[in-house]
């Protein structure tokens, strides 16, 4: 038989709010004891960022751990060991069940005021479509107006040799930057802006991994909702 009620256990104040993660078509809440697509607080794990959930959304009550970090007060990362719906003892072993190469999963505060981007001035590019499939003529540009340190604007170009590449233009607003261990990200909003509906955030966020080359940068963009990415 599992536990049948939460115990003490409140979740850091700076987790809590409206967010996103890719697969949700509604928003992700989190309050003092609770998310709503991963269940009730049951209890802290002994490591940090450990908390084991109980979770009944899909009828058969059943017992989870999540390992959380707060990257930046704009973005939450976690891992999931499976919901089992078995007794476990102690309910710390649930966090064992987390492996390493589980899925990184990615939330994104939904109402996240603009923060500066970490890559600014006036910049020319080439883009990556895939392996071998690298657009560099005509140059596309990168650029910054002066009171907007929060936000770029990517202008590509086509490369007539180049299936796929098109002339778009891409409004990048930051919302987020942080580092783990030597690879350095920042998340935003692309071609949207805060008051963006449901149904598109799966279209509006991303991130990106960026590092200083030379006098540039090398720059990669995910392409979808999820920070995926582990080089530039």
């Amino acid at each position: 038989q599992l536990p049948l009620c939460a115990g003490l256990c409140n979740l850091p104040s700076s987790w809590l709010g409206s967010w996103f993660e890719s697969g949700y078509a509604q928003p992700v809440s989190i309050s003092s004891t609770t998310l709503t697509h991963k269940g009730e607080c049951l209890q802290r794990g002994k490591g940090e960022g450990q908390v084991i959930l109980r979770d009944s959304t899909q009828g058969t009550a059943c017992l989870r751990c999540l390992y959380i970090h707060q990257k930046h007060p704009n973005i939450i990362q976690y891992k999931e060991s499976h919901c089992i719906s078995h007794r476990v003892s102690p309910l710390t072993n649930l966090c064992h069940m987390i492996e390493v190469d589980d899925p990184l999963k990615t939330l994104f505060r939904l109402s996240a005021p603009p923060t500066p981007c970490p890559i600014s001035g006036h910049l020319s590019f080439s883009y990556q479509l895939g392996p071998g499939r690298n657009c560099s003529f005509p140059l596309s540009s990168l650029t910054q107006c002066k009171d907007k340190v929060d936000s770029l604007v990517l202008r590509y170009q086509a490369c007539p040799d180049i299936q796929g590449s098109q002339s778009l233009t891409e409004q990048v607003e930051c919302m987020a930057q942080w580092k783990e261990g030597s690879i350095q990200y920042f998340a935003a909003r692309v071609n949207s802006s805060i008051s963006s509906r449901p149904g598109e955030w799966e279209n509006m966020f991303r991130c990106f991994v960026y590092r200083e080359q030379y006098k540039g940068w090398l720059l990669a963009q995910s392409g979808e909702a999820k920070c995926n990415l582990h080089k530039a």
